[in-house]
């Protein structure tokens, strides 16, 4: 993703603008997971859409809060996924 642009979005419109847009996006990917239900099938545009949606607005928020800060967390986060996953292999 162009940090250029997401630090300039960051700037053009000011943190709590974007801290709300990025509030609103997670909203709308929400009710588009929820219109899912409990279909396996969620590979359709509407959600396809709010996902990248809500990805440009995680990238301006970890710049706000600072990106390495927020990779530092996404390592240790993916350690206990794999580790979860491990041990329900095991159980299996």
């Amino acid at each position: 993703m162009d940090k250029t642009i997401l630090t300039r979005a960051i700037e053009a419109f000011g943190r709590r603008s974007q801290i709300l847009k990025a509030i609103e996006e997670m909203a709308e990917l929400t009710v588009a997971l929820a219109r899912v239900g409990t279909s396996e099938d969620i590979n359709s545009n509407e959600i396809i859409e709010e996902i990248a949606d809500v990805s440009i607005m995680v990238e301006q928020l970890a710049l706000m809060v600072g990106a390495r800060n927020v990779a530092i967390f996404v390592t240790q986060k993916m350690q206990r996924l794999e580790e979860r996953i491990d041990i329900r292999r095991e159980q299996s």
